[in-house]
C-alpha cells in the first residue's frame, strides 16, 4: 500500500550519494561511476601534488645556484684581463 499525503515521508535505504528529492538508484549509480572515473583517471596524482610542492623550492635553488656559475664563467676572462694574470705565467705563443 502506497502512503497518503498526509503521511510521513518515506525514507530511501541504500541510495549512495545523493540525498533529497529526484536521488534514486540511478543518481547514487551515476556518482559512484564519477568517481570510480576520476580516481582512475588520477591514477595517485593526489601523491604527486606533495611531492611536486617539495621540489620546487630544491629546482629553483639548484636553478639559481647553476645561473651563478654561468654568470661567473662568463665574468672570469673580463675579469682576467681586467687585473691580470695573477701571477701565472703567459702561454708561449707558437710559431706559424
Amino acid at each position: 500500500p502506497s502512503p497518503s499525503t498526509g503521511s510521513a515521508a518515506t525514507v530511501e535505504r541504500f541510495t549512495v550519494g545523493g540525498s533529497g528529492a529526484g536521488s534514486g538508484a540511478a543518481s547514487g549509480l551515476a556518482d559512484s561511476l564519477l568517481a570510480a572515473s576520476v580516481a582512475l583517471a588520477l591514477n595517485g596524482f593526489d601523491w604527486q601534488i606533495p611531492g611536486l610542492a617539495l621540489s620546487v623550492p630544491g629546482l629553483l635553488v639548484i636553478l639559481a645556484i647553476t645561473l651563478q656559475l654561468g654568470g661567473g664563467l662568463a665574468w672570469l676572462p673580463l675579469v682576467r684581463r681586467k687585473l691580470g694574470a695573477f701571477g701565472v705565467p703567459a702561454r708561449p705563443k707558437r710559431r706559424r
